[in-house]
């Protein structure tokens, strides 16, 4: 997303009139009580204070104007991430300027809501294949208990007996070529390995 310098430039401009729009009222009122007493220290007096009242109008404004442009949606970009910290995924902060007129915080909040997005599905991704491999470790964990079981007996036949055998080296071959590709694909997450 590309940034609209439309609204830096706003920000100089107001800028730019609040502090002629001060220094004219300073000036007005220098010259209107110069005019009507011909006394310099009450004109500076009276000009000073006028710079004072204007300065402080401004101050206010600009203070008014912070809270809604930087301070709410800092606000709102705390609270998400403090959510995400929580393992909370479902933030959806909504950008206060239109796409074609976004500004930081607008590009920040939309980044934000597309990583908390990603960590959802990553973490949605995680859970399935945690859920998968339990089961896939259950099931020649359970082939390994009944055979073993099975071989515990003294009614079965030496045939039966290596039968049996061959199953629980099957499955227990199975169940090493599972685990060795879990750690293989632990080592691609952590790009120590390069697939061929």
């Amino acid at each position: 997303m590309i940034y609209s310098k439309r609204q830096t430039i706003i920000g100089y401009v107001f800028f730019f009139i609040m502090v002629s729009m001060v220094a004219t009222g300073a000036i007005i009122g220098y010259t209107v009580v110069y005019q009507s007493t011909q006394d310099i220290s009450t004109a500076a007096g009276v000009t000073l204070i006028i710079l004072l009242v204007l300065a402080a109008i401004c101050l206010a404004i600009d203070i008014i104007r912070r809270r809604f442009a930087i301070n709410k949606p800092l606000s709102q970009i705390l609270k998400a991430t403090e959510q995400i910290t929580q393992g909370n995924y479902k933030i959806n902060l909504i950008p206060s300027h239109t796409s074609d007129n976004y500004n930081e915080l607008d590009i920040i909040m939309i980044n934000l809501n597309q990583m908390a997005s990603e960590l959802a599905n990553s973490e949605l991704m995680k859970n399935d294949f945690i859920a998968n491999v339990s089961h896939e470790l259950k099931t020649p964990m359970s082939i390994i208990a009944n055979y073993a079981q099975l071989l515990k007996s003294t009614a079965i036949s030496e045939t039966e007996k290596n039968e049996y055998i061959d199953v629980l080296i099957g499955t227990v071959n199975k169940l090493g070529n599972l685990i060795t590709n879990i750690l293989k694909l632990n080592k691609l997450e952590n790009n120590n390995i390069i697939i061929n």
